[in-house]
């Protein structure tokens, strides 16, 4: 049997490591930003999310990030700056996530973009947070394109799929060994 603890170890330091470095982003002094979206009051991100349409179950995540951004700035925001968050439905259709990330990185002048849902939507933005040097945190996908090979500015959120169905597969292995079982 494969022992993927140390795999698993290593893939959580990895998210902890991202964790760190976006937080240490958000949280510097004020004198290190010229960026978009980093204002003396407040930090601006931006995040597609299929607000409508037949994947818009997946909008709780944004509705989980605004919450806990209301926590943050209700306890201060970042060294004294609130954290906004602009969501913008892209009905999990790529052409659509271009328009609304065009929108929210030209019009909006968003610094970052935060947990936009979705694979093909997400990497239908990709060429244009590059030109524009936009980093993308904690990408809702778990398409290995997000995290293997490392990509400047784009940092995922999730195990990919192959590290899922290994884990799960060594868990019904050790634990429902001969049973027939169905992962969905």
């Amino acid at each position: 049997m494969i022992d993927f603890s140390k795999f698993v170890e290593f893939h959580g330091l990895k998210k902890w490591a991202a964790l760190l470095v976006m937080f240490s982003v958000l949280f510097l002094p004020s004198q290190v930003f010229a960026e978009a979206g980093v204002e003396p009051r407040r930090i601006v991100l931006g995040s597609h999310q299929p607000l409508s349409g037949p994947m818009k179950t997946y909008s709780q995540v944004g509705r989980g990030a605004l919450i806990y951004f209301q926590y943050l700035n209700d306890q201060g925001g970042i060294h004294g700056r609130q954290l906004v968050l602009l969501q913008r439905d892209d009905r999990f259709q790529p052409q659509r996530t271009l328009e609304v990330v065009e929108k929210l990185v030209m019009k909006d002048r968003v610094f970052a973009l935060f947990s936009g849902i979705g694979t093909d939507t997400s990497e239908s933005a990709m060429p244009l947070l590059k030109s524009q040097g936009v980093p993308h945190f904690f990408i809702g996908s778990n398409a290995r394109r997000f995290t293997e090979p490392a990509r400047h500015g784009i940092f995922g959120l999730l195990p990919t799929a192959e590290v899922e169905a290994r884990v799960l597969g060594a868990f019904v292995g050790s634990n429902h060994p001969g049973e027939k079982v169905i992962l969905w």
